[in-house]
């Protein structure tokens, strides 16, 4: 839940407190307020929290979209400034952590993962091209980024190309996604599983029996009740005219999609995030 499209998910007070209550979802088409009306198929019904939040002031910043809270920092990708920028959660100047084209989802790596804990890594166009299949890249300590992984083709949908780059997170301690890092396309409609080594596969692809597009990757808190350590992805059935159809769907161990959603009733989900107790 680290790395969120959508600017709400690094406004707000304090450090993780971005947010108040069991889980809140960051609708780009409708804002934090939501409906409590009762939707078709399993899942929790969303509701209106009534949120009102401030913006954290950045100077620097023209366009993020993507964010992961670090420490007492906010790590940004930033499409308009094309790079990765560090800001204090309290505000102020945003600091350059590496220059990256068309940035998309950002996410800092574990201790363990490798020799690279505590580095960013970007999902990011090869190229700058915005039609070029999706890359990882990871920035080191000094900001210079280096291609870290490739994303195969995978399923059909846009030839299979690795387009339209989304989010990217590394799977939690404890769970059975940890070790891994995980990005999401959805020009394909696929997540992606990323080792240590660089190596990526598809992990799953939602195309079939209704194809998918996805936005964002998040874990539920081990304690969860509903999806325990368990996989989330934010999704909505492609070329659909009705409204809240959107639903964030439960991704097993194996990379399938579970019947039963774990939220539904939303318009367009993007960020989410769980409060800390």
């Amino acid at each position: 839940m680290n790395s969120k499209r959508n600017p709400s998910r690094w406004t707000g007070s304090k450090r993780a407190g971005l947010i108040a209550g069991a889980i809140a979802i960051a609708l780009a088409a409708g804002g934090f307020a939501a409906t409590s009306q009762a939707q078709e198929g399993k899942g929790y019904n969303t509701e209106d929290f009534g949120f009102v939040m401030g913006p954290v002031k950045a100077a620097g910043l023209q366009a993020p979209v993507y964010a992961q809270v670090a420490g007492d920092n906010v790590v940004v990708s930033d499409a308009g400034a094309g790079g990765v920028f560090s800001v204090a959660v309290t505000g102020g100047a945003a600091a350059a952590v590496g220059k990256v084209k068309k940035p998309a989802g950002v996410a800092i790596a574990p201790d363990g993962f490798g020799s690279y804990g505590g580095q960013t890594f970007v999902l990011a166009p090869e190229g700058g091209d915005a039609k070029a299949p999706c890359i990882v890249d990871r920035l080191d300590k000094s900001g210079a980024a280096s291609g870290f992984a490739k994303l195969p083709a995978a399923g059909s949908l846009n030839g299979g190309k690795a387009t339209e780059c989304r989010d990217l997170e590394f799977g939690p301690a404890g769970s059975a996604f940890a070790g891994k890092l995980y990005a999401v396309t959805n020009g394909n409609a696929s997540i992606y599983e990323i080792d240590a080594g660089g190596k990526a596969r598809a992990f799953g692809t939602y195309e079939k029996p209704l194809a998918w597009e996805i936005n964002n990757i998040g874990f539920a808190p081990a304690g969860d009740s509903k999806a325990p350590n368990g996989m989330l992805l934010s999704v909505r059935p492609r070329s659909e005219s009705a409204a809240k159809v959107g639903r964030i769907a439960i991704i097993d161990s194996s990379g399938k999609m579970k019947d039963e959603f774990y939220l539904v009733g939303l318009i367009r989900p993007t960020g989410f995030a769980f409060a800390p107790q």
